[in-house]
């Protein structure tokens, strides 16, 4: 028998969507204190260089300037911005005596206000050593190369390897073996809020106001930096405008820290869209060099892969992002199945802004490569693509050959058959005319984990408390940066005590409250969604006990619906408000902490419709089909939303977003909207979100995590169906329309 739902499954407006609308919603920088200083941060113009002197004389004597920081004040303690609590190379200071990018920090200012924060960085004199530069990742690693960071051998960060079997007996057994070599950019997350952070010290207390994605995961690198203990620090959530992975970071934590340690005063520090732009952290390009052996009837017998990440002057998430790609289910290590498989990954440093989190964390990048080589191999071998990912793709049941996790739920083969039919595969593909615009088909599949159990601690807290009235509230510390996660739990709970949604009430993350890893990894409903609905039942089950006594019933006789609790097989039913007028203290409070067992991937398959004007070399997306196993989806609405995004992100990451370095300094030419080029509503083609659900047995509800995968797959399946149109196989992107045209036109010749 199907099971029914009153809130799971249903598409609820967001819950903060009130505030949204009426402009009543509170980001950081809408935050007022009285006698707040404003923070500017002084930049590098030199890629590379020692700081031999600096004055700052003037600009302490500016009326109105409170505090200027320099390399010299900061504590001496090394720490890595990012998330992740393990080993990871600690390569960066508050402020430092050396320079590695243009946009490093330089010095800090604190002033009464902006404009005059701003001034006092003109007043500050420095003299420079100028050092040594390198903007390539393949030359960085060459043994005579300038090292950016002393203890850095060849520049190299991380370099992870992974293999089974032996890729050289798969490759003598293969009939086709097919090489190539791909490339991806540097692409901007650019959420539409700027990063903002403002920090205040008091009474031996740092309170931190900061649109971050991770709130708890910051407590202990401030910590250490500053030698306070975690538990005279708390960090506020005020409303997000976005994240994508780019907020994941203490990016201007510790600065506005430090200064409202030196001045007893709050700081605010909030960055320009330039600023965002070539001081927070890209995509990481990649280059991926990719060896695939096929029999005749497109088994694949082996592959190796070598890819080469640039991370720019600090690590950041680079070795995360490495580690992802060489050891996580991904759509290169795991998807399709290999008896031998080798791949090796390097992450470089090159005196290039840095590159961190961003959807997907290096997904998108080996699966432009796969999903590329896969057509390229069905095209040659004369089969279908989808026939031939079918062929070798995993299956449920089978093991994931790196976590070692069993697939227990599977929607991949759905997912195929419904992208295919809505986008008329069978009807359209290989039928693009000989016109001045061609039209062509092209899919790309996608696998995608749930958090990142258990190469990282998942823990997740909650706590429900039920009122004398019946209303609950879920107190969460799951950042919501736009995704929902605040309305899907509050869905959770209500589904799991029985009553409306409206009598929910669910927090902000902040760091009093309990636990929570924070949002990434695509783990936020499945981790904390399954901790909320724990703790709920938590409650539930004492509020049945008590209800038990009062209506003198065996518990297994109740049930709650829409706030009432009913005796099965009667027509007596209480109001919970009744019941908790005899619960002495006036309210039940449920608990739990959650680790996961899984980490359950998810699916995905897109297929793309394009058009392309061979005499321009413009790309027109005309229709962009994309399925997803969710597992459940606990609100439609939000899991279309996520699909629809990641789509448009990912047409962008195809077409257009690219930041563009200076090949003499590594600088950022294109840090605006204007010249960086992320799409509009007028842009958008056709988009077709499609939910498949597989019903994941390890889910709160079946359900399993969606955020990163959307983006995943689109690049390659906007690639392979420009070559179902034009015949021109796509390596490297964004696809410009100039670069398509010169490769069109000596395709003619």
């Amino acid at each position: 028998m199907v099971k029914t739902f009153h809130e799971v499954g249903k598409s609820r407006p967001l819950i903060t969507a009130p505030y949204l609308v009426d402009g009543s919603a509170w980001y950081t920088a809408d935050l007022r204190f009285p006698n707040a200083l404003h923070c500017k941060v002084l930049r590098s113009h030199l890629p590379h260089a020692k700081i031999k002197n600096i004055d700052i004389s003037k600009a302490e004597k500016l009326p109105g300037v409170m505090y200027v920081a320099t390399h010299k004040d900061v504590p001496k303690v090394k720490f890595n911005i990012s998330h992740h609590p393990g080993a990871i190379p600690k390569d960066e200071y508050v402020l430092s005596d050396r320079v590695r990018y243009v946009g490093d920090k330089v010095a800090a200012v604190a002033a009464r206000d902006r404009d005059t924060a701003e001034r006092a960085l003109e007043l500050i004199d420095i003299e420079y050593e100028e050092l040594p530069s390198v903007f390539d990742p393949e030359k960085a690693m060459k043994p005579d190369a300038p090292r950016i960071h002393n203890n850095m051998e060849k520049n190299i960060c991380t370099n992870f390897v992974n293999a089974w079997g032996d890729v050289e007996k798969g490759f003598k057994e293969a009939d086709s073996i097919f090489e190539d070599e791909y490339y991806t950019q540097a692409a901007h997350p650019s959420p539409i809020e700027p990063h903002a952070c403002i920090s205040y010290y008091k009474s031996g207390k740092l309170e931190i106001w900061s649109s971050t994605q991770t709130p708890h995961r910051s407590l202990a690198k401030l910590s250490d930096i500053f030698g306070i203990p975690q538990s005279k620090i708390r960090i506020y959530q005020p409303y997000v405008g976005g994240g994508f992975g780019v907020k994941c970071d203490i990016i201007l934590e510790p600065i506005t820290a430090f200064l409202s340690l030196k001045t007893g005063a709050p700081v605010i520090l909030e960055l320009t869209r330039e600023e965002v732009l070539t001081t927070t952290y890209s995509r990481h390009p990649s280059t991926t060099k990719l060896k695939i052996g096929v029999k005749k009837d497109g088994t694949i017998t082996a592959r190796q892969v070598k890819t080469v990440i640039d991370t720019g002057a600090y690590a950041s998430q680079g070795p995360g992002v490495m580690a992802f790609m060489v050891y996580s289910c991904n759509s290169f290590t795991s998807l399709y199945k290999t008896p031998n498989l080798k791949i090796d990954g390097y992450c470089v440093y090159t005196n290039k802004p840095p590159a961190g989190a961003f959807r997907g964390y290096g997904n998108p990048q080996v699966a432009f490569a796969a999903e590329s080589m896969l057509d390229t191999i069905a095209r040659e071998l004369g089969i279908d693509p989808i026939e031939l990912r079918l062929k070798n793709v995993i299956q449920k049941g089978d093991i994931d050959p790196t976590t070692k996790f069993a697939i227990k739920s599977y929607g991949l083969q759905e997912c195929a058959e419904k992208t295919a039919r809505t986008i008329g595969w069978k009807e359209k593909r290989g039928n693009g005319g000989v016109g001045i615009k061609r039209r062509g088909l092209g899919t790309a599949w996608l696998m995608h984990c749930t958090g990142v159990h258990p190469v990282m601690d998942e823990t997740c807290s909650s706590e429900v408390k039920m009122y004398s009235d019946g209303k609950i509230s879920v107190i969460m510390s799951a950042p919501d940066i736009g995704q929902g996660i605040m309305t899907t739990t509050a869905q959770i709970a209500a589904e799991e005590l029985g009553v409306p949604l409206e009598d929910v009430d669910i927090t902000r993350a902040d760091t009093i409250q309990p636990f929570d890893k924070g949002t990434y990894a695509s783990g936020g409903l499945y981790i904390t969604g399954e901790s909320i609905r724990r703790a709920t039942a938590d409650v539930k089950t004492k509020l049945l006990n008590k209800a038990a006594l009062e209506l003198d019933a065996r518990v297994e006789s109740l049930q709650i619906e829409n706030g009432k609790i009913k005796v099965k097989g009667t027509s007596k039913d209480v109001p919970i408000s009744e019941i908790m007028k005899g619960v002495e203290s006036g309210e039940l409070i449920g608990k739990s902490t959650f680790v996961p067992i899984s980490n359950a991937p998810n699916f995905g398959v897109v297929c793309a419709e394009v058009d392309v004007d061979v005499e321009t070399g413009e790309v027109f997306p005309v229709k962009i089909v994309y399925a997803h196993d969710v597992g459940k989806a606990i609100n439609p609405a939000i899991v279309k939303g996520q699909v629809e995004s990641g789509i448009i992100q990912g047409i962008g990451f195809a077409l257009t977003e690219d930041l563009i370095y200076d090949d003499k300094t590594g600088g950022i030419l294109n840090p605006n909207f204007v010249d960086y080029k992320i799409l509009t509503a007028r842009d958008l083609p056709e988009l077709v979100p499609i939910i498949v659900e597989s019903q994941e047995p390890t889910g709160p509800y079946m359900a399993k995590g969606l955020g990163e995968a959307p983006i995943v797959a689109v690049a390659p399946a906007i690639t392979n169906a420009i070559y179902d149109a034009v015949g021109v196989r796509i390596k490297k992107i964004p696809v410009s329309p100039e670069k398509l045209y010169q490769m069109i036109s000596r395709k003619n010749t």
